[in-house]
């Protein structure tokens, strides 16, 4: 059978940075039922900054997250900040790119922190 894991990372965070906390997405597949896994694909395009999410407690992304099969792979379903972002037209979303905030009172510019991203996965 085949598996796939998908998650979030933030490896491309520099030591010192503060401004921007790159986060990406990224899967594995694995053909002989979880044994081993094939190599790490990435799958948002270019980094997001996770620091523009809502905060609920910590940054957050939401709970809308799927994985299912799809062929001969999988089609993922991930929530990603959509600042400075593309859709399938390469439109780039129009929202401001301040912190975000669920505070009582919200002091940001970020009037569209995040969206839904579907992607294909071999």
């Amino acid at each position: 059978h085949r598996v796939a894991v998908t998650y979030y990372d933030s490896r491309n965070l520099q030591p010192g940075q503060t401004t921007f906390m790159p986060t990406d997405y990224f899967a594995r597949v694995s053909g002989d039922d979880g044994s081993t896994f094939g190599a790490e694909q990435r799958l948002t395009p270019v980094s997001f900054d996770v620091r523009s999410a809502p905060v609920a407690r910590g940054f957050f992304l939401g709970d809308y997250e799927g994985l299912q099969p799809s062929g001969s792979g999988f089609e993922a379903l991930f929530v990603k900040t959509n600042c400075n972002a593309t859709d399938s037209t390469a439109t780039t979303f129009t929202g401001s790119c301040g912190p975000a905030s669920s505070n009582t009172s919200p002091n940001t510019t970020n009037t569209d922190p995040t969206d839904v991203f579907s992607i294909a996965i071999s």
